[in-house]
């Protein structure tokens, strides 16, 4: 096992592991969440963020550095990219709610503690690259730079369905079984149970 950056590193003939064991627990005891309840989902469903209502404030450096903590950890655990997401927004209007939202993040994290990320060892690599339509791409024209390229054969283009995208656990909130298989595609896994991906 080396250390880069914070990061616990395992390289094997298989791939590469990386995980942040050891930082998510020096985070927990820093808010003091080491003996806190786990919970299986990162954030509850249905519930939104607000900079409105009249919650009681919260302490402005506890709240910035819990954010700032989280948003180090996504480096090795996109599956808390989201839910991170939401509260880093509220850095300058936050209370209690804001609070209890990333103290919710603490307690998936306090439960996944030995989970990371696994790129695995391929024979050939296929890159794959997403564009939207682009319709404003060139200024002068107003044409799409990406039916440009199609045309001249420099790219293929072809329909991704927008119903089952695995990017779905970066932008929304999702169902405990949904997040969790969308967590297994992405290659964050258990070093504990030697779940695959």
């Amino acid at each position: 096992m080396a250390y880069f950056l914070g990061m616990e590193m395992l390289q094997t003939q298989h791939g590469i592991s990386l995980s942040q064991k050891t930082f998510s627990s020096k985070i927990l005891n820093k808010f003091s969440m080491q003996n806190c309840k786990a919970t299986s989902m990162s954030v509850a469903v249905g519930k939104k963020l607000s900079s409105q209502g009249d919650s009681k404030k919260v302490s402005e450096s506890t709240y910035r550095s819990l954010v700032g903590c989280l948003l180090s950890l996504t480096a090795t655990r996109p599956d808390i990219m989201f839910v991170v997401s939401l509260p880093s927004r509220f850095l300058y209007y936050y209370n209690e709610k804001h609070l209890q939202a990333t103290k919710r993040v603490l307690r998936y994290i306090k439960g996944t503690l030995s989970f990371g990320l696994k790129f695995t060892k391929a024979e050939s690599v296929k890159l794959l690259g997403y564009t939207d339509s682009d319709w404003v791409g060139s200024l002068d024209d107003m044409k799409s730079t990406s039916r440009e390229m199609e045309q001249a054969r420099e790219v293929r283009l072809i329909h991704c369905s927008s119903e089952d995208q695995v990017a779905d656990i970066l932008t929304k909130p999702l169902n405990v079984s949904r997040f969790n298989e969308l967590r297994r595609k992405m290659g964050i896994y258990s070093k504990q149970t030697k779940e695959e991906c």
